[in-house]
């Protein structure tokens, strides 16, 4: 939370910033619920009452945190599916996850133009050579 302290006037305003870093250990939890609720507690002043802020916002089921067992039976966007996630028995597993295969896809054609340059520059210097 930023700022974590500071102090404000009666009729001012300040903002509040939260940044909320998920982990593959906390979005496995995440991944089985849709909602996340919590309460802040603001302490204004050393001899006044806190403030119960309720929080709460909706988490968007991603690939991340989840096991590859789950994601080759999804055979929509993994964001697709409502919390919590249930599979039809009767759907066939995905040979790859396609997380997975989109990933490796990438990669291959990441690689192949950079041989290709490499190449291009190989024959570049070949013909400066020969002249």
């Amino acid at each position: 939370i930023t700022p974590t302290f500071g102090k404000i006037s009666p009729g001012e305003s300040l903002k509040l910033e939260f940044k909320i870093h998920v982990t593959n250990k906390t979005c496995w939890g995440l991944n089985s619920t849709d909602r996340l609720d919590d309460v802040l507690i603001l302490h204004l002043d050393p001899n006044g009452p806190d403030i119960f802020i309720h929080i709460s916002g909706t988490f968007q089921t991603t690939c991340f945190g989840n096991s590859l067992e789950n994601l080759v039976l999804m055979h929509n966007p993994v964001r697709t599916y409502r919390v919590p996630i249930s599979f039809e028995q009767k759907s066939p597993l995905l040979t790859v996850p396609k997380e997975l295969s989109r990933v490796i896809d990438c990669l291959t054609e990441r690689i192949d133009q950079q041989i290709i340059n490499n190449n291009e520059e190989k024959l570049k210097e070949k013909e400066n050579n020969n002249n």
